[in-house]
């Protein structure tokens, strides 16, 4: 949040009435859209349906936030634009946000942490039995299989036929990320992502691990 070091700011209109901007409003809620996803997702259940995806190895008795929860509160993010991690170390004290994932903050609690968050991107499946940190894995698989259900039914009728085109395009990149690689006929540093279409739907896209030189 802002830190002003005037509280108040005083001034006067052209016709002579007085006006007062203040700093006091507390926590401001600028994502309205938040509410929106939802009316969508409560629709067609996808973030619920995504988060059956994971397989939960973590300790029962330990956990605050479920899978789904924590996958409702990522993809929420990134199409609000918070793509980045470091965002939800402010991002999990918004009430509205909480309200989308299922919280509760009425003791105060807050939301999932960037470290938190990342146990569901850095999963492993050889390391979930003995990393505490990389016990939420995710089956590609079933994700998949989502991505084509939900594409089936977004038809009135389901298509008789599906037709999938696979192509591949450059994401430039400008820094040293991981997994980054030069292109020779790109002529730049970048993903290769893949992606999936049918007619002129995006069913999917998969960043591939570098193949090896």
């Amino acid at each position: 949040m802002t830190q002003c070091t005037q509280p108040r700011l005083k001034s006067k209109a052209p016709d002579g009435r007085a006006f007062t901007a203040a700093f006091d409003g507390g926590n401001i809620i600028s994502d309205v859209g938040i509410p929106l996803l939802r009316l969508v997702d409560d629709r067609c259940k996808i973030l619920e349906r995504f988060g059956q995806c994971f397989t939960d190895y973590r300790d029962p008795s330990r956990i605050q936030f479920s899978a789904t929860q924590l996958a409702t509160h990522r993809v929420l993010s990134v199409a609000l634009g918070y793509e980045d991690l470091n965002d939800h170390d402010i991002l999990r004290g918004d009430p509205l946000l909480a309200a989308a994932v299922g919280a509760d903050q009425r003791s105060g609690a807050k939301l999932a942490s960037s470290a938190t968050l990342g146990r569901i991107e850095n999963s492993a499946l050889g390391l979930a039995q003995t990393d505490r940190y990389r016990r939420l894995i995710l089956n590609f698989e079933e994700v998949d299989r989502l991505l084509l259900d939900l594409y089936i039914e977004a038809h009135g009728e389901p298509p008789k036929e599906v037709v999938l085109d696979l192509d591949a395009t450059d994401a430039k990149i400008h820094s040293k990320q991981e997994g980054r690689f030069y292109h020779g006929y790109y002529d730049e540093y970048c993903y290769l992502p893949l992606y999936t279409f049918a007619g002129d739907d995006l069913l999917g896209a998969r960043l591939r691990p570098r193949s090896p030189s």
